[in-house]
């Protein structure tokens, strides 16, 4: 595959990807709402939508975003993503 092909694939790929665009972003708004309160701070938010971004499991994350817990639930995150 030459790189004109591989780019006309990429460009199809990213258009085709474009209606997708506004309930991303929506989600994501709604999301930082979310963490605000729980206050994580910004590189947290931010890793955890560009990591997980996995619907409700990104709000059930953030309860574990508390005092040691964190460190737990980041654990069983990563032991989860092993398997």
């Amino acid at each position: 595959m030459d790189a004109k092909h591989r780019t006309a694939l990429l460009i199809r790929g990213f258009s085709d990807a474009l209606p997708l665009v506004p309930g991303v972003v929506a989600f994501d708004l709604v999301y930082g709402v979310a963490a605000r309160a729980v206050n994580p701070s910004p590189a947290e938010t931010a890793g955890m939508s560009a990591i997980v971004h996995a619907g409700s499991s990104q709000f059930a994350a953030l309860g574990n975003c508390r005092g040691p817990a964190v460190l737990l639930g980041h654990g069983r995150v990563a032991v989860t993503m092993v398997r």
